[in-house]
């Protein structure tokens, strides 16, 4: 996260405060509902950018979308910064608990390791090679107590996200789209084929659609593996992106994938949940 924040700030990461991010996030608000270039133009003050991030936020309006990832991200970094009191050599272990995370290296002498390590490969397309570097396992606390422990079918799940993203994932957990479309009335990118949920799939092939290159280490990625609570599931065979919840007597929907014996438009099997407590956060690949 922080060697994206570099790759796009023309200043330093650190410099930035609360007051100031809280400002640049009440600017984009402002463009939503004026398109004053004016109003851009403090954003960008508040938030340099290197001039070829520096894109205009009136024509483009989904890049809003972008620059509200961008500042969640700064304060994600304040958060550990301030809790770890801005100390540079503060230790992984002091910065995993500013994150309110328990983070452990899995050996790779372990079953647990080479389960998962199966779990991967088994789910992989016959042309493709993933080299696993490191399996971490994570507990989060609030994701633990909160998990629906009741709901049947549970099924652990890939979930594919930006290598950026991964900061704001461990500190706050995995997030609908829905809320940033409440707040921004902005449609993301993001939002799938089955509505305003989280996505999961039973393929490491296609969540590793979703990833993004880590801007440090060429050709690296991260990759989470989720205990997912389906409970009922409903099964769709054409796309319904209007979705914000499952239909009446299930807690979840299923893109079924497409086979010779079905019709289904879904080239890969999708599993999406509408509420935060079906899920919890396993692994990190």
């Amino acid at each position: 996260s922080i060697g994206d924040l570099n790759k796009i700030l023309s200043i330093k990461p650190e410099l930035f405060n609360l007051k100031t991010i809280i400002e640049a996030e009440a600017a984009l608000l402002e463009l939503k509902l004026t398109n004053n270039p004016d109003v851009a133009d403090r954003f960008y003050s508040l938030i340099p950018h290197r001039s070829q991030y520096h894109i205009d936020l009136i024509k483009n309006r989904r890049i809003l979308i972008e620059k509200l990832d961008l500042c969640q991200m700064l304060r994600d970094m304040l958060t550990v910064n301030e809790l770890t009191n801005w100390n540079v050599k503060a230790s992984i272990e002091a910065k995993y608990r500013s994150l309110k995370c328990h983070i452990e290296t899995m050996s790779n002498s372990t079953s647990e390791f080479q389960n998962i390590f199966n779990f991967i490969q088994s789910s992989t397309n016959r042309n493709e090679q993933i080299i696993i570097h490191n399996i971490f396992n994570v507990v989060k606390q609030t994701d633990t107590l909160n998990f629906s422990t009741t709901l049947s079918n549970q099924q652990q799940l890939f979930h594919g996200s930006k290598y950026s993203n991964f900061l704001g994932i461990l500190s706050r957990g995995l997030a609908m789209p829905k809320m940033v479309i409440e707040e921004f009335g902005i449609d993301r990118t993001d939002i799938g084929c089955l509505g305003h949920g989280i996505y999961f799939s039973n393929s490491a092939s296609t969540s590793l659609k979703y990833t993004t290159e880590s801007t440090i280490r060429s050709g690296r990625r991260l990759l989470c593996i989720c205990q997912v609570a389906l409970g009922e599931s409903a099964d769709y065979y054409s796309f319904s992106p209007t979705l914000i919840k499952p239909p009446h007597g299930f807690h979840s929907t299923h893109g079924i994938k497409q086979t010779e014996d079905n019709h289904s438009i879904f080239n890969d099997d999708e599993y999406v949940i509408y509420q935060l407590d079906q899920q919890r956060l396993l692994y990190i690949v």
